[in-house]
């Protein structure tokens, strides 16, 4: 995924996130949401966190608050990328139909399980082999 068509912006241009921490932060925010009468806004923030997180600042005229993934508050964050975007007319439906896409393919970035355990361990041969001196 390079863009998401954000109206009324058009296609904007996305990335994956500097640090994955922020991938981890928008999971467990969304399944550690309580029910209850602020669900659906706390879901809103994430699909907004979500947009926000993969935003390429860099690229774009419009700009977005930056994710601050050391303090890992996701909902102020979604809060702030929601009032930028409202702002420019992008709609609540369509802030969460985006976010929810973007945050499909971000979770969809991690490897499983059964990936990982795929992977060749490499440390055996890294202990065998001699530290060369430059």
């Amino acid at each position: 995924m390079d863009t998401i068509n954000v109206k009324p912006l058009g296609e904007i241009k996305i990335k994956e996130p500097d640090n994955w921490c922020a991938i981890a932060d928008l999971s467990m925010g969304w399944v550690n949401i309580k029910d209850d009468p602020t669900t659906e806004i706390m879901r809103t923030r994430i699909c907004a966190a979500a947009i926000g997180i993969v935003w390429d600042a860099k690229k774009e005229a419009h700009k977005l608050p930056k994710y601050d993934w050391a303090r890992g508050d996701l909902f102020v964050y979604g809060s702030a990328v929601q009032d930028r975007l409202l702002r420019w007319g992008v709609t609540v439906s369509e802030l969460c139909l985006i976010g929810v896409s973007v945050f499909q393919w971000l979770t969809d970035l991690i490897p499983s399980q059964e990936e990982v355990e795929k992977v060749e361990d490499f440390s055996a041969a890294v202990e065998e082999r001699p530290i060369l001196s430059p």
